[in-house]
């Protein structure tokens, strides 16, 4: 086989790994134990039985997702704010015939569109994610309940999976990496456990952190063939964007920018700006025109509603422990168990940020002499959503009387794809160095992906015991416990166990033989992508 034959069928391989992890993933969340997901779910109710746009303060959760909240198990933080629900370790201490007589409810829920007394607070989201799965929702109102959850799941987590590797691709070229480093990155990216509980529930993250790096992409095309098809489709890509999600408006200012400078410079027509600007306004304008109507602010935060107070979230700022957040934030972003919040390991969490910041150490040496221009504006966008990040942090303190203080982890998954791509470019330039710490970085993400699901997510859905995971008792678990964790699995999970062991053990061996495909050194690894003008500054 041709170079170019092992190319595809690795960035293939690659890609149905990332597909395969994005259906487990899907599967094994028991129901509603993605972030917000009720509410999310209830969003998208409300668009497929023709309701229309919900409104927050007035738009209800639907009958059929009320009654599952009091029928499906849910973490203690979930309880917190529905204090109605039954916690897993409540479930799983009923006896055997009650908890199926519960899953078998669960099963028969019939569909009911109608309100319920249960508060949307998802209702002041974008539309766009939720309008894309609408239809899908309403082709299966009769599909029984948790089937009909999880193919929406599967729709939202494939899609999510499928076009972050596809976008990883076209950006890795634009930045000039090898097909090796392009994949490598999208292996790091599918073996992160907060990529999918991101997007392998129903939300609107699924299309919003792919569409971060379109943007991103957009604005590249843009920058190396100025013109007014290309501007309009940057206009596009960021109208979608914040259709998809109001953190989109961190990147307004790098959009204006980009535009501008090219306008500045000739290099841009007054018709391309113009082309930019209609396709912006045109599709996104309406929606955040009605947020300030609605909410009187333009994002449609709920801790914002009637105007930001700026002086309280100057104070604010003042009082949040900077260098605390920061830690807590990375690590959340690393690692989050989903709605019950747990954690991983604190060892190999702080090995995963000591590599990525000597990746990004090796990034800023072998740039010393200068940054490539596509680099240059994938850097100012990750900056730009950065500090959208620590505003979201400010508020959340400020709201929160102090007891939060980080951005919600699934915000930060928007930079994962273009993030990784500058570290693996950084790399690509550092000779040994860069190939030394890129076989580290790859063999522990394998890793931590294989301990997500068999040491962390597995054991907590099948009634292991709280506290530290320690290997040998895990072991010892699931020799002696088989029954047991089927049942258990069986019961708060999508699939039957049987299905998600065979799926996980799957994902581990793929994890393990890619990690050591990616390892090897490949010819042409320190060599640049042809036909990328914009490593050039053009």
């Amino acid at each position: 086989m041709s170079g170019r034959g092992h190319d595809r069928l690795l960035s293939a391989a690659v890609l149905c790994y990332g597909v395969l992890n994005a259906c487990l993933y899907a599967a094994l969340l028991p129901l509603w134990e993605g972030f917000d997901e009720p509410f999310h779910y209830g969003y998208v109710r409300a668009l497929s039985s023709a309701a229309g746009f919900p409104v927050l303060g007035r738009s209800f959760l639907s009958r059929d997702i009320a009654a599952s909240l009091s029928l499906a198990p849910a973490s203690a933080a979930v309880k917190r704010n529905l204090p109605f629900v039954r916690t897993y370790d409540q479930f799983l201490r009923l006896d055997t015939d009650r908890q199926r007589e519960l899953r078998t409810k669960l099963e028969d829920l019939e569909a009911d569109a109608r309100d319920s007394q249960l508060l949307n607070y998802e209702a002041q989201q974008p539309p766009l994610a939720y309008a894309l799965l609408a239809p899908a929702d309403l082709a299966l109102g009769s599909v029984p309940f948790l089937t009909r959850v999880l193919l929406l799941r599967l729709l939202a987590a494939i899609a999510a999976a499928g076009a972050t590797g596809l976008l990883v691709s076209r950006l890795g070229h634009q930045l000039g990496l090898p097909v090796a480093s392009q994949a490598a990155a999208g292996f790091v990216i599918f073996s992160s456990q907060m990529f999918y509980a991101a997007t392998a529930h129903i939300s609107d993250d699924w299309l919003a952190i792919p569409l971060f790096t379109f943007v991103a992409t957009s604005a590249i095309a843009l920058w190396v063939r100025p013109s007014a098809v290309a501007a309009a489709v940057f206009g596009a890509a960021l109208a979608a964007g914040l259709l998809a999600k109001s953190y989109m408006l961190a990147l307004a200012p790098f959009a204006a920018g980009v535009v501008l400078w090219l306008a500045l410079q000739r290099r841009l027509r007054a018709r391309a700006v113009a082309a930019f600007a209609a396709a912006l306004l045109a599709a996104a304008g309406p929606w955040y025109a009605r947020n300030l109507f609605l909410y009187g602010n333009v994002s449609g935060m709920q801790e914002t509603t009637g105007g930001v107070p700026l002086g309280a979230l100057v104070s604010a700022a003042k009082a949040l422990p900077w260098f605390r957040m920061a830690g807590r934030a990375a690590r959340a972003a690393l690692w989050t168990g989903n709605n019950s919040f747990v954690s991983f390991g604190a060892t190999a969490v702080t090995l995963q940020l000591a590599l990525i910041t000597a990746g990004c150490a090796l990034y800023i040496w072998a740039r010393r002499k200068g940054v490539p221009a596509a680099e240059r504006l994938v850097i100012a966008a990750c900056l730009c959503f950065a500090l959208g990040l620590i505003y979201a942090a400010v508020v959340a303190f400020w709201s929160s009387g102090g007891e939060a203080m980080t951005p919600a982890p699934w915000y930060t998954q928007a930079l994962l794809a273009p993030a990784w791509c500058l570290i693996f470019a950084g790399l690509n330039a550092s000779g040994r160095a860069g190939a030394a710490l890129r076989a580290a970085i790859v063999w522990l993400w394998a890793y931590m992906l294989c301990a997500t699901y068999f040491a962390k997510l597995i054991p907590l859905y099948a009634g292991y015991q709280p506290g530290p995971v320690r290997l040998l008792p895990l072991v010892k678990w699931y020799a002696t416990s088989r029954r047991a964790i089927s049942d258990k699995l069986s019961l708060l999970a999508m699939l039957p166990a049987w299905a998600l062991l065979a799926m996980a053990g799957l994902a581990a061996i793929a994890a393990l033989a890619l990690a050591a495909r990616l390892t090897v050194t490949a010819p042409g690894l320190t060599e640049r992508c042809p036909g990328s003008a914009a490593r050039s500054g053009a």
